[in-house]
């Protein structure tokens, strides 16, 4: 014997809130527009610590880092150039607006004043040197 979970094609307005998250941040369509924060890949090998920020549609005069005890922070505002040319005629127009900022907790023993940063492609790769002390043998 099969046991299937009966589930009604067209849900009630009850069933909705109740079944509903309120909580889940990510359903809320009014939310479509809210500022999303870019993919992250942290890779280490005995050198060095390595970040892959993925960056699409940003250049490098968007991107702000910034380290203040012992955080990293990678940062951006951009607001698109919506400017109206005369005989433009607008039918629909949604204005782009996005930032973010991502903080990083860095280790103890690293190189903070040998830290690089390079963009290319999208993607911001920070390189964080490690310090003698913590380098694996």
């Amino acid at each position: 014997m099969k046991l299937v979970k009966f589930q009604n094609p067209i849900p009630s307005i009850i069933d909705q809130f109740i079944n509903h998250d309120f909580f889940d941040w990510n359903d809320h369509p009014f939310l479509s527009n809210r500022p999303s924060m870019p993919s992250v890949n942290i890779k280490e090998d005995k050198d060095a610590y390595y970040l892959d920020v993925m960056l699409p549609g940003f250049v490098k005069s968007d991107i702000n880092l910034e380290i203040t005890d012992d955080v990293l922070s990678i940062s951006s505002e951009k607001q698109s150039d919506n400017t109206i040319k005369d005989g433009d005629v607008i039918s629909r127009q949604e204005y782009t607006y996005r930032s973010f900022v991502r903080s990083f907790k860095l280790p103890h023993l690293i190189k903070e004043d040998k830290i690089e940063a390079n963009f290319k492609n999208g993607i911001l790769t920070i390189t964080i040197p490690k310090m003698e002390e913590a380098k694996a043998k």
